[in-house]
């Protein structure tokens, strides 16, 4: 059976939001520190499928107890929820073969920024569009279908 882990809760920045003075912010301890939006689904084999890959990936991997990953799923292109995809590289993860679901607007943006590119063409992450309505077989036990949800679509469209 498939187990869910909630990475992360909180707007694009984490919690608190870089720069902020105000009390909402500045009056937090370790104990309210809260990592940007992230789900980390393992399936019944062991093998991980992380939604977004944030900046707070070394400690939402921590959470999630490291599980071989299989699989990144990208819902859209604002910042907070792809920004940790450099992590993947070679300087930090070293991963190979990761699978990468993703729109194709999202994955035309990955073909246009030269760092991203570079990690497919490495064999870092094999590129897969997703669009709404079609269903992905991710593991016998796990299945991914997009939905279109309406939200700022600056950069790409916006499954969910």
């Amino acid at each position: 059976m498939a187990k869910v882990t909630l990475l992360g809760t909180a707007q694009d920045g984490g919690r608190p939001q870089p720069g902020c003075q105000r009390s909402c912010c500045s009056t937090l301890g370790p104990e309210d520190i809260r990592h940007p939006v992230s789900l980390g689904i393992t399936d019944e084999a062991g093998r991980g499928h992380l939604i977004e890959a944030t900046r707070a990936l070394g400690d939402q991997l921590n959470i999630w107890e490291h599980p071989p990953l299989d699989s990144v799923i990208l819902t859209h292109a604002h910042f907070g929820h792809v920004d940790g995809l450099g992590l993947f590289g070679r300087e930090t993860l070293n991963a190979r073969g990761i699978q990468l679901y993703a729109s194709t607007s999202m994955l035309s943006l990955i073909e246009q920024t030269p760092q991203w590119s570079l990690m497919v063409e490495q064999g870092v992450f094999s590129a897969v569009p997703t669009a709404a309505g079609r269903l992905h077989s991710l593991s016998p036990d796990v299945r991914l279908e997009a939905v279109e949800v309406p939200h700022r679509a600056e950069l790409s469209d916006m499954p969910a």
